[in-house]
């Protein structure tokens, strides 16, 4: 599963992904983090210039993978996407936070709670993002009906049906007028079968209820090169905008 990074060429290709290559100069730092002996080591990505003392908290990404390893960091090329949009001006740094497969109660209590006390981020729930994908696309669903925890929202090729919603998900509580959603779902998912013909009920009831959502359908299949391509446009066009 190694990566060959190849420079673009324009006249040859006609989508750039530059943004997955890694950066020379301005790079973050992953630390790899012990959070208890109950729960699995996550990775954090600190940006370039990360100032412990700074006054304002960092905004934060929580990037839930759907393996024991932090794959986000590794085929999701997280790192060299936070190094580019950062050092060009498209995102404000940020802290990364890569959780291994875990149940979202796990991420809410246990992680999140580790990373406030021994990071600088924000307190303000409105400042932090989560994304996930496959498998683990429900802990961003199920982040779309907390109230306590994560502004921005972003499942990647999961299951728009009612069996990926928490229990008692209500569509018309209020609360989800203050979410910041994006569904991301790659053009040719037949891993999947129909999943968005057969029961898309996630997405219509955001509609039927007023409730804005944005998608993005990447040119790709049930693989990270979609989820790649979803985590690029959060942090150039989507988050915080």
């Amino acid at each position: 599963m190694s990566t060959i990074y190849v420079p673009f060429d324009p006249e040859k290709q006609v989508d750039d992904f530059s943004i997955e290559a890694p950066r020379d100069g301005e790079n973050g730092e992953l630390v790899k983090v012990h959070v208890s002996d109950e729960a699995a080591d996550m990775v954090v990505y600190l940006p370039y210039g990360y100032d412990e003392a700074r006054e304002e908290g960092y905004k934060v990404i929580y990037l839930a993978a759907n393996m024991p390893t932090n794959t986000w960091y590794g085929l999701g090329a997280a790192r060299n996407i936070f190094d580019n949009a950062i050092a060009e001006g498209k995102m404000e740094p940020v802290v990364g936070v890569c959780t291994p497969y875990s149940s979202y109660d796990t991420i809410t209590d246990v992680y999140v709670p580790f990373v406030k006390e021994n990071y600088n981020v924000s307190e303000d729930a409105s400042d932090w993002a989560i994304t996930s994908y496959s498998a683990s696309g429900m802990n961003s669903t199920y982040a779309i009906f907390d109230p306590d925890n994560f502004g921005w929202c972003a499942p990647q090729s999961t299951y728009a049906n009612a069996g990926m919603l928490p229990e008692g998900a209500d569509f018309a509580d209020p609360l989800l007028k203050e979410k910041h959603i994006l569904y991301v779902q790659a053009m040719f998912e037949t891993y999947w079968g129909t999943m968005m013909d057969e029961n898309p009920i996630m997405l219509s009831s955001f509609r039927e209820n007023g409730i804005e959502i944005t998608t993005l359908w990447p040119l790709g299949t049930h693989a990270w090169s979609a989820w790649r391509q979803g985590l690029a446009y959060m942090c150039t066009e989507w988050l915080w905008k």
